[in-house]
């Protein structure tokens, strides 16, 4: 039977290039559900879960640790018991003008609402890193404002929230998983690194007894990998042992899955295990899917056929 219809490969990069093209009707739509949010008033009786950043234009990997700032804002708005209206999640839809981002920001789901807020290419992209930092929060405060006059949401927590990650800024330190017993913690923490998608990951072990804190850092990943590769941490007078996620050999491949330290290691100094310590072969079934799952352009096949 012949096959018909788009890989999923090519299915995604179509809608991607299609997210960054202007739709005059999505622009109408969208903004007539903006002025119907606004007349009505609804009760705030969902805890906020997320903040999410959506752009019109392609914006490089190396600036995704600027994106930081929204779960700065998520951790503050959540202490302070933030509602929303129905929803869990606020995306933000940034546009290099106000009618691109009403036209990005599609709601097909109840769980997420849109603000949008306006940031030219040019002005992002072409300015020094510490203007862009700037830049980046309150394009981030400008959307998370304009959602909150729509569903009417609580402005002063808002603007709170902002001052305090404006204060904060970008670089220090938050923990993102942690496991204990009566004597130890174990804690993973991360901090962003400018101008990288990747964050620098710290281990730190914490003698109750002792009062003592032992931390070294483990090296730099993606922070979704680091979260999915020590995803379960046990943690017992004797050892410290991390496991992935299930289904994780793609991803981990050349690393050691499952890490054990013991304690006594630890408190020593030989137990400070970074990523250079963690390096294994690469199995063979993997490199074989790998060679399987390789995508070639169309216009390489053309010319491989014909050479």
């Amino acid at each position: 039977m012949k096959r018909t219809g788009k890989t999923p490969y090519l299915k995604r990069k179509a809608e991607i290039e299609m997210s960054f093209i202007y739709n005059h009707k999505s622009y109408l739509a969208n903004l007539a559900k903006r002025k119907e949010r606004k007349k009505s008033r609804q009760q705030p009786d969902t805890l906020l879960r997320d903040i999410r950043l959506y752009f019109t234009y392609e914006v490089p990997n190396t600036y995704f640790y600027l994106f930081n700032f929204t779960q700065v804002i998520r951790k503050i708005l959540q202490q302070k018991n933030f509602y929303c209206p129905g929803y869990s999640h606020i995306y933000i839809s940034i546009g290099e003008n106000e009618k691109e981002a009403i036209a990005r920001a599609y709601e097909l789901e109840d769980w997420y609402r849109f603000g949008i807020a306006v940031l030219p290419k040019d002005d992002f992209f072409n300015c020094p890193d510490e203007k862009r930092e700037h830049q980046i929060l309150q394009t981030i405060a400008n959307g998370l404002y304009d959602i909150a006059e729509l569903d009417h949401l609580d402005k002063k927590a808002l603007k709170e929230a902002i001052a305090q990650a404006n204060e904060w800024g970008l670089f220090h330190e938050r923990i993102i998983q942690q496991k204990e017993n009566r004597k130890f913690c174990f804690r993973m923490s991360s901090m962003p690194v400018r101008n990288s998608h990747e964050e620098e990951i710290y281990f730190t072990l914490i003698d109750r007894d002792e009062a003592k804190e032992y931390k070294w850092k483990f090296g730099q990943l993606f922070l979704l990998e680091a979260c999915w590769w020590f995803f379960k941490i046990t943690v017992t007078n004797k050892v410290i042992r991390t496991k992935p996620r299930a289904r994780m050999e793609l991803v981990l491949k050349g690393k050691k899955k499952e890490l054990e330290m013991t304690i006594e290691s630890i408190k020593n100094g030989t137990g400070h295990i970074t990523i250079a310590d963690v390096n294994v072969p690469i199995e063979p079934w993997i490199l074989e899917l790998e060679e399987k799952l390789k995508y070639t352009p169309p216009e390489e096949m053309k010319n491989s056929s014909s050479s």
